[in-house]
């Protein structure tokens, strides 16, 4: 789907498991998940072990309750802060169920697609 080699999470596992079980440095696992040294991942999260993207393979994704950028990312293999950017927010801004987020292409001023964008039939906002 997007590209970028992950992992699901099974329960019990923790991020000095997964290094030694995925022969993964540490600090990859921090990186490629924009995670801290004391998370914990939760069975069926995915890890990554690769660095993931700018920009996903779908266009667009509508926020559900209760989530946040950061586990929109891990869904689409696309980093937090490229979300943010192409959004037009802060990557700890709060997210209203219902919102369309761009998964693709950076949004301009208005939030609505470039003309490029449009143009090449990625579909409006």
């Amino acid at each position: 789907e997007h590209g970028v080699q992950f992992v699901y999470a099974e329960e019990g596992d923790t991020q000095a498991s997964l290094t030694q079980d995925l022969d993964i440095m540490p600090w990859q696992i921090r990186a490629y998940n924009e995670v801290t040294k004391n998370h914990e991942f939760k069975a069926g999260d995915r890890i990554y072990l690769q660095p993931k993207k700018g920009h996903a393979a779908t266009t667009w994704y509508t926020v559900r309750q209760g989530q946040n950028l950061w586990q929109i990312s891990q869904m689409h293999g696309v980093r937090t802060k490229a979300l943010a950017r192409k959004n037009n927010m802060d990557p700890t801004d709060p997210l209203r169920p219902g919102m369309k987020l761009s998964l693709q292409w950076p949004l301009n001023k208005n939030g609505k697609l470039p003309w490029y964008a449009r143009a090449m039939g990625a579909g409006g906002k």
